[in-house]
This record gives C-alpha cells, sequence and structure tokens, in this order.
C-alpha cells in the first residue's frame, strides 16, 4: 500500500515518514518502481505541486542526491534512475503543458531529447505526451512554479545518474580495450612461447571480458526496469566509445596497424554482433513490458 498523507497527521510529519522510506530500498511493484510512485502520491494528496511556496521538492531532492551519493554502486544508481525517470513521466503527464513555456525562467536547454536523444516514435518525451491526450489521463494539474522547477531539477538528476553510470561502464571496458590491440613485437614474442591459435584465444578472451560486462550492466538494468530508451542510448554511446577508442589507437600506434590486429579486431566485433543477435530479443520483449508499465493506471 502507497503511503499517503493522513488526515490525523501535521503535514511536517507525513513529510517526515515520506523521507525515510524513499531513502530506503523499497524495490518495485510488479514492475513499477515504489519510490516514484510513493513520492508522486504524496505531492498529489498533499496538493503540493498546486503551491506557490513549499520546501518539500527541495527535501525530496536532497533526500535523493544523498542516496545515490551514498550508495554509488552501479545497482542502486540503476534503481534511482528508474525512479527518476518514472517520476519524470508522471509529472510530465499530469502537468498541464500551456504554462510550461511561461512559468519557468530560461537556464539553459532543459527538454527530454538532452536526455533521450530520441526520434518521435520512440522518444520518451513522445510517449509522455501521448498519455497527456489520453482521454483517461487523469490528474491534470496547473502546476505552479516548484513544481515546475522540480521537474526540471529531476531531468538534471537523471542526467546525473545516467552519466555516473555510463563513466562507470567505459572505465570497467577501457582496460580491456587497450589489450584488444597489440604491438606485432610483443605478439611475435608471445608467440614463440605459445602456438598461434592459442595466442589467438588469448586475445579472444579480452573481447569476451567486454561481453561479460555489457552483458553484466544490461540485465542489471533491466532488472531495475529502467526505461529500454535510456537503455538504448548507454548501448549507444558504449558501442560508438569502442569504436572511436579502436580507431584512435590504431592511428596513434601505426606499428598496431598490422593484418593479424585487424584479424584480431574483426573477430572480436563478431563476438560483440553475435552477442548483440542474442539480447535483441530479449530486449525487445523488455520494451514491449515497459510501454505497458508506461501506459498503465498508476493512480
Amino acid at each position: 500500500m502507497l503511503f499517503c498523507p493522513s488526515k490525523h497527521q501535521q503535514p511536517q510529519d507525513d513529510q517526515k515518514l515520506l523521507l525515510k522510506y524513499i531513502t530506503q530500498h523499497l524495490g518495485f511493484s510488479g514492475n513499477k518502481p515504489v519510490a516514484a510512485l510513493l513520492i508522486y502520491q504524496y505531492l498529489l494528496h498533499s496538493r503540493s505541486f498546486e503551491v506557490t511556496k513549499t520546501g518539500v521538492f527541495d527535501s525530496i531532492l536532497q533526500a535523493i542526491n544523498s542516496a545515490t551519493e551514498a550508495q554509488y554502486d552501479t545497482r542502486s544508481l540503476a534503481y534511482w534512475l528508474s525512479n527518476l525517470s518514472t517520476l519524470s513521466v508522471l509529472l510530465q503527464r499530469s502537468f498541464r503543458t500551456a504554462r510550461t513555456a511561461t512559468s519557468v525562467p530560461y537556464r539553459r536547454k532543459m527538454s527530454y531529447d538532452r536526455i533521450y536523444q530520441a526520434n518521435q516514435a520512440s522518444g520518451l518525451a513522445y510517449l509522455s505526451g501521448q498519455l497527456l491526450d489520453e482521454p483517461g489521463a487523469s490528474h491534470q494539474i496547473d502546476a505552479k512554479y516548484p513544481a515546475l522547477l522540480f521537474k526540471q531539477q529531476l531531468v538534471d538528476l537523471i542526467e546525473k545518474v545516467y552519466g555516473l553510470i555510463s563513466d562507470k561502464l567505459k572505465k570497467e571496458l577501457n582496460p580491456l580495450l587497450e589489450l584488444c590491440i597489440q604491438d606485432p613485437r610483443t605478439s611475435q614474442a608471445k608467440a614463440s612461447v605459445t602456438s598461434a591459435g592459442l595466442g589467438q584465444h588469448n586475445q579472444l578472451t579480452h573481447w569476451l571480458g567486454i561481453v561479460k560486462i555489457l552483458n553484466s550492466y544490461l540485465y542489471l538494468l533491466i532488472a531495475n526496469h529502467v526505461p529500454t530508451i535510456l537503455v538504448h542510448k548507454l548501448l549507444t554511446q558504449i558501442f560508438s566509445m569502442v569504436n572511436v577508442q579502436l580507431f584512435n589507437r590504431l592511428l596513434l600506434r601505426r606499428e598496431c596497424c598490422s593484418f593479424s590486429n585487424g584479424e584480431h579486431i574483426r573477430a572480436g566485433l563478431a563476438q560483440l554482433k553475435h552477442w548483440c543477435n542474442d539480447v535483441a530479443q530479449e530486449v525487445a520483449h523488455y520494451l514491449l513490458l515497459w510501454l505497458w508499465r508506461l501506459f498503465s493506471d498508476v493512480s
């Protein structure tokens, strides 16, 4: 059962209970992040979206910031990315859009395209807009300035947490990418000790390590019900990084521009392609589940 403000308690007591609950790992109800629903229901029932002055939004943001900084592991970051994204969509579908252009002073480009950068057929902004247009969409709110500012700050938080996950993934991959390209002189020295086939197998092991890391992150994001648009964006950025890193290393180290390195890279990229084919069906299934969650009734 979701926590809602009680008529028998003071507003400050309700707020303290909310902040106490959301700093814990509340998990998911089905595939919906409980903390996001809890925050949304509290703000909705307390009518915090409609007041011109309140400190509740700052308190919530401070609690979430503290939680993400204290629990820096990837699992916790994925958990909060899921909650923040869901809460952001709930606000997007609930606030009347006519006021958003004039109610909040311009600071810098604040749009969902900053994060999702997807076409209208699949972008989160598009999906949220469709929810607003649906006849069944509930709780249409004329949000005041604090609530509109809170929605913008959620976008900043999503970017921050997404960036932390992306940076952690890149840091894990970079050492393996370095090993995927070898100086021919080093390779020849190793070849005198081991057979050519075994040497190729050892180098392929680095690529298999990359696949293992990607697999770990992918299923961690899926397990925490992170929006598929963010998962797709992360993988796209990582593959672009791999492409740039390999190309730059070959350009900067001419001695590595050899036929044997080309063959090793080709074999490694084939492993990545094979992994993409393996997970494509599961990611597609996850996308359908996520769309169902997004369009389901959360009230």
